[in-house]
């Protein structure tokens, strides 16, 4: 049976691809410090993430902001990237600049929670 902590890692490493999020947004997006972001992300090893640890609440979040934003396209790629990519006049920055930090994921998941599916 798998791990908690794997589950979760490689369903927020997913989650990040989806949203077009490189390593490094990824990694502050968890909370990780730059010394640690070495293989975070990398498809073949995706580390561990403790489900009541930061990261751990934080990469939650970023699945939750996924599964919003999945809903509310249906689940159109292009439309999923051009609305991260995209300056949010709500949001007041870009969603994908915004998501690397718990307030702005926090305003994501505010504004997405606004809008019916």
């Amino acid at each position: 049976m798998p791990d908690q902590g794997d589950v979760l890692a490689e369903a927020a490493s997913r989650a990040a691809s989806e949203l077009q999020l490189s390593t490094a947004q990824y990694a502050d997006a968890l909370g990780i410090e730059v010394a640690d972001k070495g293989g975070v992300y990398a498809t073949e090893a995706v580390l561990p993430i403790d489900p009541q640890s930061k990261a751990g609440k934080r990469g939650l979040q970023l699945i939750q902001i996924y599964q919003r934003l999945h809903a509310q396209t249906g689940n159109d790629r292009v439309a999923i990237a051009h609305w991260m990519m995209s300056e949010n006049r709500q949001l007041g920055s870009k969603p994908i600049d915004l998501v690397r930090t718990t307030d702005g994921m926090g305003q994501i998941t505010a504004y997405l929670e606004s809008l019916k599916p």
